[in-house]
């Protein structure tokens, strides 16, 4: 009752100055994230440094999640710390990173973890909810002394994550709310309050845009760092992806992933893999979106060979351009190919 009249108390001193209602919605989704967005530093640097990241709590076991490219040489520092929205502040370790999707994964340490008032983890979004033209909200706890909150735009969900030349994440959001340094490793989220993904700068940043890895993403890969560590090597097919429901609209019948590039002289080209295939299973599990391939390939190493169900056209779709034909009926072929490594 005490929050409640608290509440109402708050909204009236803002609507006494003349916020609207949509400010007042921005002012209660930025309140009830500050507990969950942290500032990640070293003792070296004290608060107000701009060496260090934003974070946010992943679960109530005290793990926390941030940007590796923000974080930077820190990642190697013995003596990291995370700092609270109450200001108080946290040894952390390094649990494991994973380069490809720019993550990192913490550990507090030296803490009563379920009685920690700090660690709030902040809800995530059921997978496949982020749509194009929400609104998202970035909040940032850059040098550990406020918290920051931009909102944009979900521009694109089907962008890709280049590292040194090379795609290393497909589907990542792409939006304009501004994302720098500072507020690269923090939350991006819906209007609910719910993480849709971790802003991240991994690759620079255009002008006007700003990226971030999905929660489903991010999510399984901080299952598999605490699961093995960064030991992990995560497999890969070396061949890139189309967007989730691309097969529908090439008027493919049922579902699948539709292959959009094969690289020339890789496994999967010398198996007779192509441009154009759509991937409809791996080793007999059904595929239906992004998603699905992420969760069969985590299920073997690299190395491993794996046997791919593809739908293909009757004509010999060798590129993208093949694309403006529907599909129509098309012949399924089972190709094996031995599994490369992501990283």
């Amino acid at each position: 009752h005490a929050k409640e009249v608290a509440g109402s108390q708050h909204a009236a001193v803002h609507a006494m100055v003349g916020l609207a209602p949509d400010e007042l919605r921005r002012l209660d989704l930025l309140r009830a994230a500050q507990p969950g967005v942290v500032f990640v530093s070293s003792k070296a640097h004290g608060i107000g440094s701009p060496i260090g990241s934003s974070g946010w709590v992943f679960d109530g076991d005290g793990h926390i999640v941030t940007s590796l490219s923000s974080l930077g040489e820190l990642v190697h520092s013995s003596n990291l710390y995370v700092r609270f929205a109450d200001q108080k502040q946290a040894p952390v370790r390094v649990v494991g990173v994973d380069r490809g999707c720019d993550l990192a994964v913490l550990e507090v340490q030296q803490v009563q973890v379920p009685a920690t008032p700090a660690l709030r983890p902040l809800p995530r979004a059921a997978s496949g909810t982020a749509l194009v033209g929400q609104d998202v909200y970035v909040v940032g706890n850059p040098f550990g002394l406020d918290h920051t909150l931009t909102r944009g735009m979900l521009c694109a969900s089907e962008r890709c994550l280049a590292q040194e030349g090379r795609v290393v994440v497909q589907s990542v959001l792409q939006t304009d709310a501004h994302i720098d340094s500072r507020s690269s490793g923090g939350p991006v989220l819906n209007s609910r309050g719910e993480v849709l993904g971790m802003a991240t700068v991994a690759n620079g940043r255009a002008a006007g845009w700003g990226l971030a890895i999905p929660v489903n993403m991010l999510s399984s890969r901080v299952e598999s760092i605490l699961t093995h560590g960064s030991s992990f090597s995560r497999p890969s097919l070396g061949v890139f992806l189309g967007p989730d429901g691309l097969a529908e609209r090439l008027g493919v019948s049922g579902k699948g992933v539709v292959i959009a590039q094969v690289p020339r002289y890789g496994a999967c080209y010398d198996a007779g893999l192509r441009a154009g295939d759509v991937l409809v299973a791996i080793d007999g599990h059904p595929v239906h979106r992004l998603d699905d391939v992420i969760a069969a390939l985590d299920l073997h190493s690299p190395g491993d060979t794996v046997t791919l169900l593809v739908r293909r056209s009757p004509d010999d779709i060798d590129a993208l351009t093949g694309w403006s034909t529907p599909f129509g009926q098309s012949d399924e072929t089972e190709i094996s190919i031995r599994l490369g490594s992501e990283r």
